[in-house]
């Protein structure tokens, strides 16, 4: 078969790409495909072709994918939902060439969104709110929404309360649903969702709605339901701004994006196995609108399992509640080949006396709440469920992961989505000691953006375990750069990883500047933080680490958080200073926060009063301050006292003109490196007098002992490591070790710092000592810094390490 003929077959597309093939349809299992991956770049691709320009728009328009690609011949024809008259024909060879290059271009023209199906029946939904002018949350409105679908799908005017059940819907939803809509109004809202008198050309299928878009309408919808109804009457179309906050109590929801639902359940079910079992039991406690229990239901059901399959979902929100259950009854009416289970309850996982066990898959993604944020009864639970095992503050998701190991049948699997606490921090080590001994983690990922979610700022990543699995080959390991797409083509790059007959081969890393997959044995095996990283920065970090002609960055230095201050008042600008008395100006010295390191540089454009300085006359009193610095006094301290004596982090209250920490080890001028709180290019200087005040930072000072004096100066061995920190050798080592937060930047606290190997500057032969003191001069001394000879000079060195 030739490289043409091979992608009459669908198989091809998803390998090529990384997108999963759905069929469009139940009954165009060979035909007709939506390709998804559920967040750009999403497609309809027909292999038999006689549809009308019309019927192709909008079938793709209906399935929330941009474009609708036939297969005619030697020819592709693309029909974009928004310009379907002015379709586009392509030799399928010159595509297929550039096929890269030819999805990218797809990404590149979607259709806007505003426009999209999901925008429709938004529309639609707040026709709803506003016939029914019910209460703040909208709940009724929803289930009213839900009642509309259905009815739509099924092609009737009104499913009845006799029907409901085999629906997924409740006689409380039809009888709701008669008692707020009339049937005047019902028609309107059915020819509105149809798009009759609105479309000349775009029709929408509801039943393609319910099929591929269902997750993103039922998102939407739950916004838009916290939304006071008055909204969307005449004149008042604006939606108002919804804090997350507002949403979480009144909906309680937390949606799953597609793509990440997609992959998880694609993974987990990886994990499974052979499915050659008689029943698979498969529970998500907190399940949502039930987007995860539909992706996994559906991903077995295109493996051809010819078992049973009972679906249990648990959440704590009555609304998503139902809308699972509708859903998946949706998903399950023409799959009638055996009798699959579909229990969803309203419940909450938490408090619930005992989960359901002897489960097959676990697949959820629980709430992330951080402890400072969880009610009185949440942190009862917690103390509950993690025993022994809680340290520090817990997450919230924390409790589900330690109760879904349990529920687990012997070969079962779970699947999680987590916050990055979970993986790496001190909090969940117990339970990830727990995890790693009862269990084989096949997979731990880190997604990089923290605009997965579309109401939050996360840092998120998932885990994929099977419990008491005794071989493994090794944990996968996916992550992810910072960049909004780059999670996307990540996990599209992970389904190119499986072999059609359904195992997951990654023989050799995949690695980009967006992402990295590969396989590492040591992860993932004990409590030790569960590290998703670039591959260069791991592979980079464990060649440095073994070598013995480094040393760990804590047995270097010391390495020390700023001072606290309790308030800001404390810090002024530099021109301040310069306007004193020569006297009191001695009280203040130049202070390090964020924009004042530069390019391996500290500049002093703001000072701190700072009246601990060893050699300064002593303030003892009150009564001191008019005499030793009368201008701050008056300008600052006087009229502020009672706001500086009420600081809660203020440890000696008769000191109220004092720091909340002053630090000890910097009352001494002495030499020392500097370092941002969060930085990524360039975040360390030398401040070789020892003047600058730490306020946003740490600083370095060379441990007692380190180097032996007759080896090196201290001063030698600052500029060394100037070089060496400020160096692209450090931020790929950093990158390992570090979290990233928004922008890229990462975390130089001494936790994620002080294991980072540097070179052991006595056993460094002389002439590469030499060189790095006169790079470290080069940063100290010259106008513009020649970055490309530090970074080659310090590369050498690790060459020779």
């Amino acid at each position: 078969m030739n490289f043409v003929e091979q992608f009459r077959s669908v198989d091809a597309w998803r390998n090529a790409l990384g997108l999963l093939p759905v069929p469009l349809r139940d009954e165009d299992s060979a035909k007709r495909f939506a390709l998804l991956n559920g967040v750009a770049g999403n497609f309809c691709l027909d292999f038999e072709g006689g549809n009308t320009r019309a019927t192709r728009a909008s079938t793709a328009w209906s399935s929330d994918v941009g474009h609708y690609l036939t297969l005619d011949s030697d020819r592709l024809l693309v029909t974009k939902w928004d310009r379907a008259s002015s379709e586009e024909t392509y030799s399928l060879k010159s595509v297929l060439e550039k096929l890269h290059e030819f999805h990218r271009y797809l990404e590149k023209e979607a259709p806007n969104r505003a426009k999209s199906i999901v925008a429709h029946s938004l529309q639609v939904f707040r026709k709803i709110r506003a016939v029914c002018l019910e209460d703040a949350d909208g709940s009724g409105s929803l289930l009213i929404f839900l009642h509309l679908l259905a009815s739509s799908a099924a092609n009737i005017e009104r499913i009845s309360e006799q029907d409901a059940e085999r629906w997924g819907l409740s006689a409380e939803t039809v009888q709701l649903s008669h008692a707020l809509v009339s049937d005047a109004s019902w028609s309107g809202l059915q020819r509105d969702l149809y798009g009759l008198g609105e479309f000349e050309v775009l029709r929408p299928d509801v039943s393609l709605i319910l099929r591929h878009a269902a997750g993103a309408v039922f998102e939407e919808a739950h916004r838009a339901a916290t939304l006071p109804p008055t909204m969307w009457l005449p004149g008042f179309e604006r939606p108002i701004e919804v804090s997350k906050r507002k949403v979480d109590a009144a909906i309680g929801v937390f949606f799953t994006p597609a793509a990440l639902a997609r992959t998880l359940s694609e993974e987990s079910i990886l994990s499974l196995g052979d499915l050659t079992m008689p029943e698979i039991t498969i529970f998500d406690p907190a399940c949502g609108s039930g987007e995860l229990l539909r992706e996994a239901f559906r991903l077995i059901r295109l493996k051809k399992y010819q078992g049973r399959i009972r679906l249990i979902g648990w959440d704590i929100s009555p609304i998503a509640s139902q809308m699972a259950r509708f859903i998946l009854h949706w998903e399950r009416r023409s799959w009638t080949m055996y009798e699959h289970n579909i229990e969803i309850e309203t419940k909450d996982s938490l408090v619930a006396p005992q989960w359901p066990d002897h489960i097959d898959l676990l697949i959820m993604n629980p709430p992330f709440l951080a402890w400072t944020r969880m009610s009185n009864n949440q942190q009862s639970a917690a103390q509950e469920i993690l025993g022994d095992m809680q340290v520090n503050r817990p997450n919230l998701a924390m409790l589900f992961s330690a109760r879904g190991i349990k529920a687990l049948k012997d070969g079962g699997v779970v699947a999680s989505i987590v916050p990055n606490s979970f993986l790496e921090a001190q909090s969940s080590s117990p339970l990830r000691r727990q995890i790693s001994e009862q269990a084989t983690v096949e997979l731990i990922a880190r997604l990089g953006s923290q605009n997965v979610f579309s109401d939050a700022l996360v840092d998120a990543g998932f885990y994929i375990a099977k419990k008491h699995q005794a071989e493994s080959s090794g944990t996968v390991v996916l992550w992810s750069d910072s960049q909004p797409a780059s999670y996307s083509r990540a996990l599209r790059a992970l389904r190119k990883t499986h072999d059609l007959p359904g195992t997951r081969t990654i023989s050799d890393p995949v690695s980009s500047d967006e992402y990295s997959i590969y396989v590492r044995k040591d992860a993932a095996k004990s409590s030790a933080p569960w590290k998703a990283r670039e591959f260069m920065a791991w592979r980079f970090f464990s060649r440095l680490g073994e070598s013995r002609k480094t040393i760990p960055a804590k047995k270097l230095f010391e390495i020390n958080q700023g001072v606290r201050m309790g308030d800001d008042l404390f810090i002024v600008p530099k021109e301040y200073v310069q306007g004193l008395d020569v006297r009191e100006r001695d009280f203040f010295r130049p202070a390090v926060m964020n924009p004042s390191l530069l390019n391996g540089r500290l500049l002093d454009s703001h000072y701190i009063f700072y009246p601990n300085t060893i050699g300064l006359p002593i303030i003892q009193t009150d009564n001191d301050l008019p005499r030793l610095v009368p201008r701050f006094f008056a300008d600052v301290l006087n009229p502020n006292e009672d706001r500086l004596r009420a600081r809660k982090s203020l440890h000696d209250k008769e000191r109220w003109w004092g720091l909340s920490e002053p630090r000890r080890w910097l009352e001494n001028q002495t030499p020392r490196i500097i370092s941002k709180y969060f930085g990524r290019e360039r975040p360390f200087a030398f401040d070789r007098e020892g003047k600058f005040v730490v306020v946003v930072g740490h600083s370095w000072n060379i441990r007692s002992g380190a180097v032996p004096v007759e080896a090196l100066t201290s001063d030698e061995v600052y500029l060394i490591m100037s070089a060496f920190l400020n160096s692209s050798v450090f931020t790929a080592l950093a990158s390992y070790t570090s979290v990233q937060v928004s922008g890229g930047q990462m975390d130089l606290s001494n936790r994620y710092v002080d294991s980072i190997p540097l070179p052991n500057p006595t056993k460094l032969a002389d002439k590469i000592l030499h060189r790095l003191v006169e790079v470290g001069e080069h940063i100290q001394t010259s106008e513009v810094v020649d970055w490309k000879y530090v970074d080659e000079a310090v590369s050498s060195v690790v060459l020779a390490l």
